[in-house]
C-alpha cells in the first residue's frame, strides 16, 4: 500500500487523526491503520464513514453545541446490545473531561459546593477476579500486591532488550504498555493484533519511536515484533481469555445487513433476564463485567444521595456527585462505600473497593494522590 512520501508514523496517527485526507495517489497512515483489521465490525465502522464526513478536529467546545437544556442528562437508558448507561443530547454524561473540568471549576468558583468525582476502583478487573474463584490466578495478584505490574516488566524487559533492539523501551513504559494489553483483553480486544499493540505502543512510548519512522517501520522492527510475542504470551491476558469462552453461548445465525450469514451468541447476565445477543464471540466477558458494574453503580448512586450528594453525571463505573459546603472528599467516598459494601458481598462476594479520583472546590481541582 502506497504511502506519502512526508507522512510520518507520529503524523499520520495523531496530527491527521480526524482530518478526512483522500487522494488518488496517496494514503495517510491513519487509513493504513484502519485497514489492518479487517474483523466485520470494523468493516461495518468503515463503510459508514465513507458515508459520513469525518469530524473536522475542531476542540469539543469550538463546535456547534447546545446545552440550553442544562448539563444534568434527563434519563439514561441502556441498548439492547450491552449494559452500558447511555444518554442523548449534550449533557455531562458525553462532555470531554477536559471541558467538564473546567465547567465543575467555574460553578465551585461561585457557590460552595464541592464535587466529587468517586468510581469503582479497578472495575473490570474487580468484577472479573469476582467471577474467578482460583486464588493462583495472576488476575487476583494484581489488585492485590502493589508492586504486581512492576514485577511482571522485571520478568519480561530482558526479552525487550538488547543492542538488537530498535525501540528503547523504559520499564515505565512496558508498565502502561502492560497494563493497556490487559485491559483490551478484558474488554474482549485482541491486545496482541497489528492495529492495537501498535496503538499502545504509540500511545505509551511516543517519545521512543523514530520521529521519521512510518507504520510500516514500526511493524517490521524487532522491538515490535518480540513485544507481540511478550503481550501474546501474557499469563494475565490469557487468564482472561479463558474466562471470556465461558461467557459467550451460540445463539444460532442471521444474516447481517449485506446477507452473510454469521453465527451469533448470547450471554446471559445479572442484570436482566433475557440474554444479550451479538456477533463475535469475544464480546461475552465485556457484557457480564458490565452487567455487574450497571447494578453496583445503581447503588453506589442510590448510597450518594443518601449521604446528601446530587449525581450530576453518570459513568459507566462511577458518578459525578455535588454536595453543599466544602466536604471531607475521603471521609464522604468511605461513607458511601461502606453504604454499598452489603450489596457488594451480596453480588460478589466481596467489598468492592471506591476511590476518588478528583475533587474540587472553592475553583480548584484537586487531584487524589495516588
Amino acid at each position: 500500500m502506497p504511502v506519502a512520501k512526508q507522512t510520518t508514523l507520529i503524523e499520520g496517527l495523531f496530527n491527521n487523526m480526524s482530518v478526512a485526507f483522500k487522494s488518488s495517489n496517496k494514503t495517510t497512515i491513519l487509513e493504513e491503520v484502519e485497514s489492518l483489521s479487517f474483523d466485520y465490525e470494523k468493516q461495518k465502522a468503515l463503510e459508514r464513514k465513507e458515508k459520513e464526513p469525518l469530524p473536522t478536529g475542531r476542540k469539543y467546545f469550538e463546535t456547534k453545541r447546545n446545552f440550553s437544556k442544562g448539563l444534568v442528562p434527563e434519563k439514561y437508558t441502556r441498548s439492547e446490545k450491552a449494559p452500558r448507561l447511555t444518554a442523548k443530547g449534550s449533557t455531562a454524561h458525553g462532555m470531554k473531561k477536559e471541558l467538564l473540568k473546567e465547567i465543575i471549576k467555574e460553578i465551585t468558583s461561585l457557590y460552595d459546593l464541592t464535587f466529587i468525582d468517586l468510581y469503582i476502583s479497578a472495575a473490570h478487573a474487580n468484577v472479573a477476579s469476582a467471577c474467578l474463584p482460583d486464588p493462583n490466578l495472576q488476575l487476583h495478584q494484581s489488585l492485590s500486591e502493589k508492586r504486581f505490574w512492576d514485577r511482571l516488566v522485571e520478568e519480561k524487559i530482558g526479552l525487550l532488550k538488547g543492542p538488537e533492539r530498535d525501540i528503547d523501551l523504559a520499564p515505565a513504559d512496558l508498565r502502561k504498555i502492560f497494563k493497556v494489553a490487559f485491559y483490551t483483553t478484558l474488554n474482549g480486544g485482541n491486545a496482541a493484533g497489528t492495529e492495537r499493540l501498535a496503538a499502545n505502543i504509540v500511545a505509551n512510548a511516543l517519545d521512543k519511536i523514530n520521529v521519521s519512522w512510518r507504520l510500516e517501520d514500526l511493524l517490521q522492527s524487532r522491538t515490535f515484533l518480540s513485544l507481540k510475542t511478550v503481550v501474546e504470551q501474557l499469563e494475565i491476558s490469557n487468564e482472561v481469555k479463558n474466562f471470556n469462552l465461558e461467557c459467550a453461548v451460540p445463539h444460532g445465525k442471521a444474516s447481517d445487513a449485506n446477507g452473510i450469514i454469521r453465527q451469533r451468541y448470547c450471554t446471559y447476565c445479572v442484570d436482566r433476564v433475557k440474554p444479550y445477543v451479538y456477533e463475535g464471540k469475544h464480546r461475552g466477558i465485556s457484557r457480564v463485567v458490565q452487567s455487574h458494574e450497571v447494578l453496583l453503580l445503581t447503588e453506589l448512586v442510590g448510597q450518594a444521595i443518601l449521604a446528601g450528594g446530587l449525581p450530576i453525571s453518570l459513568d459507566h463505573d462511577g458518578a459525578l456527585l455535588c454536595f453543599h459546603g466544602k466536604v471531607d472528599h475521603s471521609m464522604k467516598a468511605k461513607e458511601i462505600m461502606e453504604g454499598v459494601w452489603p450489596y457488594s458481598e451480596f453480588l460478589l462476594k466481596r467489598k468492592i473497593p471506591l476511590e476518588v479520583k478528583t475533587h474540587y472546590y472553592g475553583g480548584e481541582i484537586i487531584p487524589t494522590p495516588k
